[in-house]
């Protein structure tokens, strides 16, 4: 069926000429009668309650926030550029990209897990504002930031391991930091959560650490890190360091 058969949709508040719209992009059918398009996606705030198409792999960004989506249907599966889907009352990633280049946020929906996310994420990913219970789906590398703040977590298990940029974690029900992410590459922001301690702070961190507890013991904590860091590090026949001093 060609793909600009339907060529109008139902909109909330009026009509969405799909083909007229089509005609001011670059793009490309293929075979499969998914739609490539050579530069950025705009569909945001358009009230769209389905997508015009199915896309397939674009050049630059895509943004479908502000929609009454509540789905994913016809997302492209490549999108080079940067993905956004806030504030579309989201209960399911299920058919998102499986690559993004740059970052992905889908924050301010209704989401209770990660399942479907996609498989790579070049830069950031942000998620925050939902309902998530657990991170499981999460990919493990970003370069950019991990930002999951206002959610109901209790663990960060199956989150990053390795952040380029910032971690944010605030605002959730955590009691323990074990399953943080082991590097991150900036700031890491952990207040307003359960945490009873600072033990299983990470290993390292390029930036600071914001938590509800003294920046004396922040610090401490900080260079305990770093030292579990350097003790394993170390060859057996390489002589401990003293460390007893930053469990005062």
């Amino acid at each position: 069926m060609d793909p600009l058969t339907n060529i109008y949709l139902e909109t909330v508040g009026r009509a969405f000429d799909a083909q007229a719209w089509l005609s001011k992009q670059k793009y490309t059918i293929n075979p499969d009668e998914t739609i490539d398009i050579d530069g950025d996606v705009d569909l945001s705030n358009l009230g769209l309650t389905q997508l015009p198409f199915k896309f397939g792999k674009i050049t630059g960004d895509f943004d479908l926030s502000y929609t009454p989506l509540n789905n994913l249907e016809g997302c492209p599966e490549n999108i080079e550029g940067d993905f956004m889907c806030d504030f579309i009352g989201l209960k399911s990633l299920k058919g998102s990209p499986k690559r993004i280049g740059g970052s992905f946020t889908c924050i301010h929906n209704k989401l209770l897990t990660l399942e479907y996310c996609p498989e790579y994420i070049g830069m950031s990913f942000s998620c925050g504002y939902n309902y998530l219970r657990t991170l499981k789906g999460c990919p493990r590398y970003f370069n950019g930031g991990f930002y999951c703040q206002k959610n109901k977590l209790t663990t960060l298990e199956y989150g990053p391991s390795k952040v380029g940029e910032h971690y944010i974690c605030t605002h959730n029900r955590l009691k323990t930091l074990g399953h943080c992410a082991r590097v991150i590459g900036e700031d890491l922001e952990c207040y307003n959560n359960h945490l009873t301690s600072l033990d299983d702070l990470p290993e390292h961190i390029g930036g600071l650490v914001y938590a509800d507890f003294p920046d004396e013991y922040i610090n401490k904590a900080i260079e305990a890190a770093k030292n579990r860091k350097y003790i394993r590090t170390l060859s057996h026949d390489d002589e401990m360091p003293d460390v007893s001093d930053i469990f005062d």
